[in-house]
Formats: structure tokens, C-alpha cells, sequence
């Protein structure tokens, strides 16, 4: 395989759908070269990915390996005036351990129960583990919040229990 160059793919989060490709000819560099991309300073979520370019393959069949990806997202105003539609989101992770492997985060939407473990989606698909221990995996977490939505610990503590608490019928009841 020769790598060519490095392509960025954009696609919206969670719904997977394609938005955009970028390519560059050296591998790009997170804060400088993709996140002012124009795509992403739209209010949104994003699933954003880098891959090497292979120019010995086939048209259609260029994209090599995998260097890594990332979740990002923008809030804003949209043109028409009205509030960022998308609830705000977090990364989180739970008490016990995803497999004897380590910690896995989960995805947290403000305002609705439950949680998306990052465990893969698809036959060769790996789950995202961030820590062998619980601290370890708390530390990357909170870097992420902070990195991928702007997230304090206590803001993206704040996001959690509304989760928690969506759907019951009092505060810290659950509303079977």
C-alpha cells in the first residue's frame, strides 16, 4: 500500500448520513487543519474521520487505513434565528467495566434516559475502551467532554442527571 495523502470524512452524529469529504496531501492536524473546516462551524454533531489515501487501489476503493476519529460538537444559532435544536451530549462512563478489556464510554443526550455505549456498530467493529481502570478512563473522559463539546466536568455531570431523572415522575423516582 502507498499512502498518498489523507481524507477526512464528515458524517452527521448519530444518524451516520455522509456530508462531506476533504482530502490532504500530509496528515492533517486536528485543531488546525479540520475542526475550522467551514462544514464543521455549522451548530451540529459530527463523526469525524481520517484515513490514509491509496492510490494503487482502484477507483471508489481508495481509502487505506484508518488513523483515527473523533466526535465534535458545534452549538449555535441557526440562520433563521431559533436555538441549537440538538440537546446537548456527553461522554460518560459507567461504574463497572464494559469487559475484562477495560472501560467503554456511553453517549448521554440532556433531557432523555439512557445511554449508547461506544461498543462498535458492524461485523469488525471494536469497542472504544479509554481506561484499564476506572480513574484512567474518568481522566480521558473528562479531556474528551472538554475537547469534543466544550464540557466542564460539572456541566457534563449536569447533562447525566437529566438523563437520569427523564422520565420519572418526580425528581429521583423512577416513573414505572
Amino acid at each position: 500500500m502507498t499512502t498518498t495523502g489523507y481524507r477526512v470524512t464528515i458524517v452527521h452524529y448519530p444518524s451516520g448520513r455522509w456530508l462531506e469529504s476533504v482530502d490532504f496531501k500530509k496528515r492533517p492536524n486536528r485543531e488546525k487543519d479540520i475542526d475550522p473546516l467551514p462544514r464543521l462551524q455549522v451548530p451540529g454533531s459530527y463523526e469525524i474521520t481520517v484515513c490514509t489515501v491509496d492510490s494503487s487501489q482502484p477507483p471508489g476503493l481508495d481509502e487505506g487505513r484508518r488513523e483515527y476519529g473523533y466526535l465534535k460538537h458545534v452549538d449555535g444559532i441557526w440562520h433563521t434565528g431559533q436555538p441549537d435544536p440538538w440537546p446537548r451530549r456527553c461522554f460518560w462512563i459507567p461504574a463497572e467495566p464494559y469487559d475484562e478489556n477495560g472501560w467503554v464510554p456511553s453517549i448521554v443526550v440532556e433531557g432523555k434516559p439512557g445511554h449508547t455505549p461506544l461498543a462498535g456498530n458492524g461485523a469488525c467493529a471494536r469497542p472504544w475502551y479509554w481506561g484499564t481502570t476506572y480513574n484512567e478512563a474518568k481522566q480521558v473522559c473528562e479531556r474528551e467532554n472538554k475537547r469534543t463539546f466544550g464540557l466542564s466536568p460539572a456541566e457534563a455531570l449536569a447533562i447525566v442527571f437529566s438523563s437520569m431523572n427523564a422520565g420519572t415522575g418526580k425528581r429521583g423516582t423512577r416513573g414505572d
